[in-house]
């Protein structure tokens, strides 16, 4: 993913995951501060599907399964309480969620990740393109990348206990059932570095 890649990222975003926090934060939220964030971070990883006229059609995003969230937060403090009182401006019923999410950040009850960890934060392909198999290409892909990384062993991910598709797809895609709580589920899936072969200089 680039940096010119954002502005259709979010959107996707926005169209495919109408219910995630981030949406309900707003597209210029994700435009101007999610997605930059993640690309500003050499830690994180961001892979996009193209069609063939180079149009992006998909993308999966990546981050250390530990201080993801408190690092965004934190770097654009200001910035990121704006969005989220704008948004809970336009729609009180918003704040009720929003405490849920800012609990599930800090609950002992959640699943605790560990150092070795990496996190799967999204994964979405435009409407007009699902039922493609782009979803498992994006993560296949995603994996050999992932296994060029030392510091990770495992890669997580969080869903809704309501997501039935959602949570197949993953179980379909090599990942198990680690956690569940609060109505959501955790997956895990062990990064195969086995056949990658670091050159020394």
């Amino acid at each position: 993913m680039q940096s010119g890649d954002i502005k259709t990222v979010a959107a996707i975003h926005n169209a495919t995951l109408p219910e995630d926090f981030c949406s309900k934060l707003g597209v210029e939220f994700m435009e101007k501060q999610f997605y930059p964030h993640i690309l500003e971070n050499e830690a994180n990883t961001a892979i996009v599907a193209e069609d063939a006229s180079g149009a992006v059609v998909g993308y999966v995003t990546f981050a250390p399964a530990k201080g993801f969230y408190s690092s965004l937060v934190k770097a654009e403090l200001i910035s990121f309480l704006a969005y989220l009182f704008r948004a809970m401006f336009r729609s009180p019923a918003l704040i009720p969620y929003a405490i849920e999410v800012i609990y599930l950040l800090f609950s002992k009850k959640t699943y605790q990740a560990t150092d070795d960890e990496i996190e799967l934060l999204y994964i979405a392909v435009s409407s007009d393109q699902q039922g493609k198999q782009i979803g498992a290409q994006l993560l296949e892909r995603s994996f050999i990348e992932l296994a060029r990384l030392e510091d990770y062993e495992t890669c997580v991910v969080k869903t809704l206990e309501s997501t039935t598709e959602t949570n197949r797809f993953y179980t379909q895609n090599g990942f198990s059932q680690v956690h569940s709580a609060f109505g959501r589920v955790w997956y895990s899936k062990v990064i195969d570095n086995s056949g990658v072969r670091i050159r020394e200089s």
